[in-house]
C-alpha cells in the first residue's frame, strides 16, 4: 500500500469521526430539549417566580388590593350617582376651571358626596401670635384611626394613613373655639364627630382642603 493511499484513508477516517461527533452532539441536544421532566422543572420554576416573585411582587399585589377598596376613587370612570365609601357622588367637577389647569385630574378635582360619617380625630387650632402676621387662624381635624380612614373617600395618591379636613360654613373660627372649648393660643385634643356632605378637594397649584359639614360633637377629650 502506497503512502498516498494511507494518507487518503487517514483523512477519510478523520472526516467520518468529526461528522459522527457532530451528529451525536446534535442528537443529545434534541433529546434534552424534549425531555418532559426538564420542561416540568422549568415550568414549575417559572410558576414559582410568578406566584412568589420575591417580596416585591407580593407587596405590589397587596397595594393593588388596597387601592381597590371601596373608599378609593376611580376618578377616570367616576360619575355623579356612583358610590364611594357607601356615599353617592352628588357633584363632580374640576376644582379650578381655568383652562391652564384643565382637564380635571387628581391634581384638580372636587368631589362632593352625600352621607353622614361618625369619625374620631385630633383637632388642632392655631392662632397667629401677632395681628400683623400674614398667617390666618386655622382649625382642622386629622384622622389616623384605621377603621375611620376606611370610611373616608380617597384618591389613589393620598396618604392612606392620614386624612385632614376642615369644616364648611365656619369661616368665623370663633364659633369653633366655643364649640371645642378652646381658650389657648394653640390648642389640640381629640373628638368624636358626626359629620355629613364630605367634599374631597385636590388642587396642587393652590389651597384646596377636604371639607365636611359638622352636625354634632359627640365627645371631646
Amino acid at each position: 500500500m502506497s503512502k498516498e493511499t494511507i494518507k487518503i484513508i487517514i483523512i477519510s477516517l478523520s472526516v467520518l469521526l468529526i461528522i459522527s461527533a457532530l451528529i451525536i452532539t446534535g442528537l443529545w441536544f434534541f433529546l434534552k430539549s424534549n425531555d418532559p421532566g426538564d420542561n416540568q422543572q422549568t415550568n414549575s420554576s417559572s410558576s414559582f417566580n410568578r406566584n412568589s416573585g420575591g417580596d416585591k411582587n407580593i407587596t405590589e399585589e397587596k397595594v393593588v388590593v388596597a387601592k381597590n377598596a371601596d373608599n378609593y376613587v376611580d376618578l377616570p370612570n367616576l360619575k355623579v350617582g356612583d358610590k364611594v365609601a357607601g356615599m353617592p357622588v352628588t357633584s363632580l367637577r374640576a376644582f379650578s376651571s381655568e383652562q391652564r389647569f384643565l382637564p380635571m385630574s387628581e391634581n384638580n378635582v372636587s368631589i362632593k358626596l352625600n352621607g353622614k360619617l361618625t369619625l374620631e380625630g385630633n383637632y388642632t387650632y392655631i392662632e397667629p401670635k401677632s395681628d400683623n402676621t400674614y398667617k390666618k387662624k386655622d382649625f382642622y381635624i386629622t384622622v389616623t384611626k384605621e377603621g375611620d380612614l376606611a370610611k373616608i373617600p380617597m384618591l389613589k395618591n393620598d396618604d392612606s394613613k392620614k386624612v385632614i379636613f376642615r369644616f364648611e360654613f365656619y369661616e368665623d373660627l370663633s364659633k369653633l373655639q366655643k364649640l371645642f372649648k378652646i381658650s389657648n393660643k394653640k390648642s389640640t385634643g381629640s373628638a368624636t364627630l358626626l359629620v355629613e356632605n364630605y367634599t374631597l378637594n385636590r388642587f396642587t397649584s393652590g389651597d384646596a382642603s377636604n371639607l365636611v359639614t359638622l352636625i354634632e360633637i359627640k365627645e371631646l377629650k
